[in-house]
């Protein structure tokens, strides 16, 4: 390299001494530093990609076949780039496992490169890995406990046979948009536990369902595109839920007002990535939470998680699943997120209405395409349906109709079905983290604030209890077999591998999130 830089610089004097020379000169430095460029050492990836969508194009058309193809081409972590966001895709499953043992140590952290999620859903330093996150893992886990899954699922019952009446009253629907409202539903009545009495219903489910259409789309800030009506509906939504938490809020901030005093710490994280969000939060002591605080704020969470009473099971199905319903009681995602600003002491009716958004999102997303997918693969699968059906009867005839945990707990071959669904086709099939530091994964370095990419697709192609080498691809096929749901799903689609005892077990299973706690 230094010998091309030595005779640049004499060629270039040759050259200047012709005035006619100097478009020449130019040309002839461009093209040295574009050979430069290409002999700069440099990780594994394609070398030139399209400019500002990179390989996008080619991962949506099919994710699974997109990844599996980088892995057999450049091994199992390579660089390329998505969205115009250079990434690093982390594919080998021995990367992939010391990737996600990173979170905790700061080395790596939660973040979201593309600017169409940043945009709306602004408040998620909480996610970020370290001390606050713990504490709002352990906040949240209160209202998923067993206990409270538990009360969850008389109105989850209910939720369900509405919209299964009304779809049948249709005759037909758009599949995808009925398992979002319903989901959405759930959501709003139950998990999340918004009351609206201040706004129209129909309109706030819509306005929601916009919002989320937005996430993961392209950046596109102009009149009519995805995103700009996800702005809009974003507005409308979190407006909606500034009036409806008002009284409640208020209220917290009379009997606490210093529940509020360090919200103007929000807006120092709204543009940083994840990186410098972690950064922030582990070296400044004003960003971090005040114990005692935290433990008054859990006892409370404590106390309103165990406040439910029990369900009656004197009373006839149909009246037990009402009364469940009408005295559920108990903590919803949104007392525990409520609760949880107030331990940051950044409560306001803004940050309120912003963390709320984000549960909607990440609730009714994965939901929806879970449900949806399940569904249509089964409409395709009638020996599938059969198997359900007999196991639901039989079931039932030990236990009644009623949905309890100990009827759950023997629908082994539906948790096949939805294991199985997910393993074909995940409801979140990437996953980004960012290096807080530099790191080495599978020999590749990664610098310091790389944005790292592990694709759940390409993980359960690797399945070692399935995996057998490139050649287990047929010919002209992209897949292997076991994940070819496009071109042969019954084949692919087997829920009998997930019951207990069955040999062939998968070891790999990846649906949503992400982090050591996986």
């Amino acid at each position: 390299m230094a010998y091309l830089l030595q005779r640049l610089g004499g060629l270039v004097q040759e050259l200047q001494s012709e005035p006619s020379a100097a478009v020449l000169t130019v040309g002839v430095v461009v093209i040295t530093l574009a050979l430069l460029q290409l002999l700069r050492p440099r990780p594994p990836g394609p070398r030139f990609v399209i400019p500002f969508l990179g390989e996008t194009l080619s991962i949506l058309k099919d994710p699974a076949a997109f990844f599996l193809r980088g892995y057999l081409r450049y091994g199992g972590v390579y660089k390329t780039s998505l969205m115009g966001v250079p990434m690093y895709c982390v594919l080998e499953p021995s990367a992939v496992r010391d990737l996600l043992k990173g979170d905790g140590s700061e080395a790596v952290t939660f973040s979201v490169p593309f600017a169409t999620f940043s945009r709306l859903v602004s408040d998620w330093d909480h996610m970020v890995d370290g001390p606050v996150h713990d504490q709002w893992r352990k906040a949240m886990a209160l209202a998923l406990s067993p206990s409270s899954i538990e009360r969850y699922l008389p109105a989850l019952e209910k939720t369900i046979r509405e919209a299964l009446e009304s779809w049948e009253r249709q005759g037909a629907v758009p599949l995808l948009e009925a398992c979002g409202d319903m989901a959405l539903s759930f959501a709003m009545d139950v998990l999340i536990g918004v009351e609206l009495t201040h706004t129209d219903r129909s309109w706030f489910k819509q306005q929601i369902l916009l919002t989320l259409e937005g996430l993961y789309t392209l950046y596109l800030p102009f009149p009519g595109t995805t995103y700009s009506k996800a702005q809009v509906a974003k507005a409308n939504v979190i407006a909606a839920l500034v009036k409806e938490l008002e009284e409640q809020v208020q209220q917290t901030l009379q009997a606490d007002p210093a529940a509020g005093e360090a919200a103007a710490n929000a807006s120092v994280f709204r543009h940083l990535d994840g990186a410098a969000k972690c950064r922030l939060l582990l070296s400044q002591q004003e960003y971090q939470l005040d114990s005692d605080v935290v433990s008054s704020v859990m006892e409370r969470l404590k106390q309103l998680e165990s406040s439910a009473p029990a369900s009656n099971t004197d009373l006839a199905p149909a009246a037990e699943l009402e009364a469940a319903i009408g005295s559920s009681g108990g903590i919803t995602l949104a007392d525990a997120q409520f609760e949880f600003l107030r331990a940051q002491r950044r409560l306001t009716l803004e940050s309120a209405a912003g963390r709320i958004l984000g549960l909607f999102a990440a609730a009714v997303d994965t939901s929806r395409l879970l449900i949806f997918t399940a569904l249509a693969f089964l409409a395709q699968l009638p020996e599938e349906v059969d198997k359900l059906r007999e196991e639901q009867q039989q079931v039932i005839s030990r236990h009644g109709s009623a949905l309890t945990p100990a009827v759950l707990s023997e629908l082994v071959y539906l948790e096949g079905v939805i294991k199985e669904t997910s393993r074909l086709l995940s409801a979140s099939r990437v996953a980004v983290r960012q290096a807080v530091k530099p790191l080495q994964l599978n020999g590749v370095h990664i610098p310091a604030d790389a944005y790292l990419l592990y694709s759940v697709d390409c993980m359960h192609c690797l399945e070692p209890t399935l995996w057998q080498g490139p050649g287990c691809i047929p010919p002209g096929r992209d897949v292997p077999p076991y994940m070819d749901w496009r071109c042969n799903l019954k084949e692919a689609f087997q829920p009998a591998r997930w019951l207990p005892g069955s040999p062939n077990k998968p070891k790999h299973l990846l649906t949503f999130g992400a982090g050591s706690h996986m």
